[in-house]
């Protein structure tokens, strides 16, 4: 068994994917291994995974099924001590491997955070906690699970360790909803997690492709998806006695915002404010069932909580931001 265990999804990315092995090929150690897993893909992702297949770099191919399916292959295939979900669009610092490794060494912690660049276009984003510190029990965590996920971001999978164990253990696996899953697999495994060590250290490149939702599809059940990423969380919060406010609160914002960006992706021609505001005010009562959900937290105020609130606002402020988006799009081009 490896110390460190690397799963890559891979669906339709053959050039960022490149990209990625190479930084990782780079920092292979003889404590590494890499499971890319192709889920179906449709271009030379699939070839461009077997220019770096060997020993510690194993690649697999299954029918497409969704990224949740190919994370959970790789799971299954990956035989390390811990797990870290890269996304192949993204990419890892030069001194990543290693600095983890050695992190590893000298402690035997459950879960590991560490910072990470935001990086949109030719501006980037450091996003890291301000302290480093070691936490030996779920209590602890718990305490302090709102300053810990107020300066890093709770949902994503890549700016984290999981120790593999705890994972084949408790069962946890990701499951089918096409938004959420990575946040509810996170607080399914932080339910379980005794210890976790909080790293300084910026260790990741996650390259954002849009300023806005607008590049996102339509999801049919996005109340849905999301009701069960809230249970994730409120379980959680029943398990450990965290409070979690400013995390749901964030939650609360964000869904409520995207449930709009929703409706809007899935109009025809998104140019009707007539369907858009239907489309809203039909779902709303189950919108607000969903955010009840979540207990009592405060709602986000200001200018953006007006926006959230208000029909009109929510349409303008959807098409003025894909407007900006366009410009912007249109002038890195022409550079």
């Amino acid at each position: 068994m490896r110390r460190l265990g690397i799963v890559i999804p891979a669906y339709n990315v053959a050039f960022p994917l490149k990209r990625a092995l190479q930084q990782i090929e780079e920092q292979l150690t003889d404590d590494v291994a890499v499971v890319v897993v192709d889920d179906g893909s449709a271009d030379d992702t699939l070839q461009v995974a077997k220019q770096f297949g060997s020993e510690a770099v194993r690649v697999l191919h299954k029918e497409n099924g969704g990224v949740g399916s190919a994370r959970n292959l790789g799971i299954k295939e990956c035989d390390s001590e811990y797990i870290w979900f890269v996304d192949a669009d993204d990419g890892i610092a030069p001194n990543a491997i290693a600095t983890l490794l050695k992190t590893i060494g000298k402690s035997s912690s459950d879960c590991y955070l560490f910072g990470f660049d935001k990086l949109r276009g030719k501006s980037a984003e450091t996003i890291v906690n301000s302290e480093a510190k070691s936490y030996a029990t779920s209590c602890e965590m718990a305490e302090n699970f709102d300053r810990l996920f107020g300066e890093n971001l709770l949902n994503p999978l890549w700016n984290k360790l999981f120790r593999k164990e705890i994972i084949e253990r408790e069962g946890i696996r990701f499951s089918s909803i096409p938004s959420g899953e990575d946040a509810e697999f996170v607080l399914r495994f932080l339910s379980h997690a005794q210890s976790m060590d909080v790293l300084t250290d910026v260790l990741y490149r996650y390259r954002l492709l849009s300023d806005t939702s607008s590049a996102h599809k339509s999801h049919s059940n996005y109340i849905g998806d999301h009701r069960q990423m809230f249970k994730a969380l409120t379980d959680y919060c029943d398990a450990t006695s965290a409070s979690a406010m400013a995390v749901k609160t964030r939650w609360a914002a964000e869904t409520a915002m995207g449930f709009r960006w929703n409706v809007f992706n899935g109009l025809e021609g998104k140019g009707k404010y007539r369907q858009f505001s239907k489309e809203v005010k039909l779902r709303q009562p189950e919108m607000e069932a969903l955010l009840a959900s979540l207990g009592d937290c405060p709602r986000q105020g200001g200018l953006r909580g007006l926006i959230v609130r208000s029909v009109p606002l929510s349409y303008l402020f959807i098409k003025t931001r894909l407007l900006v988006a366009n410009i912007q799009e249109g002038m890195r081009d022409h550079e």
